[in-house]
C-alpha cells in the first residue's frame, strides 16, 4: 500500500460522489459520540445541513509534493508508523466480511431482527451495490417496523440512495416509537426536500437560460 505516491488513484477508484453524500449524512445523523463535536459546531454556525459539492478536479498533492522521491520517503514511513493499526484494520474487515456472509446467508432463509437486522443494514453499503444494499435496507424495515433504530438506519439510509418516499415513511417510524430520534429523523427529511427542491430549480434555471 502506497498512500501518497498512490494517493490520486486510491481516491478515485474509492471515493464517489455517493459515499460521499452517505458520509456527510452518517456524520450529521450518527447517534455515535464521536460525531457530537461536529453537531455542536454547525448548530454554533447555524448550518442545518451538509451538502456534497463533489472533490476538487486537481489534488492539492500537485502543489504540496514537487517530487516522486519525497512521496516515497512518505510511504515508507506511514508503512513503518501504522503497520499494527493496518494489521488490525485487515482482521476487522476479515471478521466484517465473515459477519456479513453469514447475516446474508441467515437473511436468505429467515427474516433478520433486531441486532442482526441492524448490523446487516450497517454492513450492506460496504460490500453490495447500490441496488442489492436498497433490496436489504427494504427487507430490514418491513420485518422490524417495531424496531425504531432498523427504521432509522433504513430510512438513512434509502435517503441516501435517492428513494426518497420509503426513506421519509421509514423515518417518520422511528421517530414515531423513539421521540428522541425526532429531531434528527426530521432534519435528514428537511435536508432531502431541500437538496431536491434545489436541484429541481437548477434544472428549471439552465432550460430557462437556454
Amino acid at each position: 500500500m502506497k498512500p501518497f505516491s498512490h494517493f490520486e488513484l486510491i481516491l478515485d477508484r474509492t471515493f464517489t460522489a455517493e459515499a460521499g453524500k452517505r458520509w456527510l449524512l452518517h456524520a450529521q445523523a450518527s447517534r455515535d459520540d464521536r460525531h457530537t463535536g461536529l453537531r455542536d459546531l454547525l448548530a454554533a454556525l447555524s448550518i442545518d445541513h451538509l451538502q456534497w459539492s463533489k472533490l476538487p478536479e486537481c489534488s492539492a498533492f500537485h502543489g504540496i509534493f514537487k517530487s516522486n522521491a519525497i512521496l516515497k520517503n512518505l510511504d515508507k514511513y506511514w508503512q513503518t508508523l501504522v503497520a499494527d493499526e493496518w494489521n488490525d484494520r485487515h482482521t476487522s474487515y476479515c471478521e466484517e466480511t465473515t459477519r456479513f456472509k453469514k447475516l446474508q446467508e441467515r437473511a436468505q432463509q429467515q427474516y433478520l431482527r433486531g441486532d442482526s437486522a441492524l448490523h446487516y443494514v450497517q454492513l450492506a453499503p460496504k460490500f453490495l451495490d447500490r441496488e442489492e444494499a436498497i433490496s436489504v435496507y427494504r427487507s430490514m424495515y418491513g420485518g422490524n417496523q417495531d424496531n425504531a433504530d432498523i427504521c432509522y438506519a433504513s430510512g438513512r439510509e434509502m435517503l441516501a440512495c435517492g428513494y426518497s418516499q420509503e426513506g421519509y415513511e421509514a423515518l417518520q417510524r422511528a421517530s414515531e416509537l423513539d421521540r428522541s430520534l425526532t429531531v434528527r429523523a426530521h432534519a435528514l427529511i428537511n435536508e432531502h426536500k431541500q437538496a431536491w427542491l434545489k436541484q429541481g430549480n437548477g434544472v428549471i434555471n439552465a432550460a430557462l437560460s437556454a
